[in-house]
């Protein structure tokens, strides 16, 4: 936790800073909901929609290129209701990955 919370202070005065509690995660849709998955035979997990960061790279979140227009859709996301999840957690909506027409991320591995 420490080294995180440097990295974000580090990160705070670039045009580009790291503010991780503005982030939402995401979750697969695969009949349990943590913060993991498995996508063929690999552990992922830890995937988030934000900003990009100082480097402007992303490891497999869902990343913008600008800070701006992740702040327009943070806005738009908390603005709607929330729907409580079956562990309790609170969601703001589903995202559906497609590339060429075509659903990435089934929902069984």
């Amino acid at each position: 936790m420490l080294r995180t919370d440097l990295h974000d202070f580090y990160s705070w005065p670039t045009s580009t800073p790291v503010i991780k509690y503005e982030w939402f995660a995401l979750y697969r849709e695969d009949g349990k909901i943590d913060d993991y998955t498995w996508i063929n035979g690999v552990k992922r997990g830890y995937f988030r929609l934000h900003p990009s960061g100082p480097l402007g790279i992303s490891l497999g979140c869902i990343t913008l290129q600008h800070r701006t227009d992740f702040l327009a859709i943070r806005q738009a996301l908390v603005s709607t209701r929330p729907v409580r999840l079956v562990n309790g957690l609170m969601s703001y909506g589903t995202i559906e990955v497609i590339l060429n027409g075509k659903q990435t991320c089934p929902n069984r591995d």
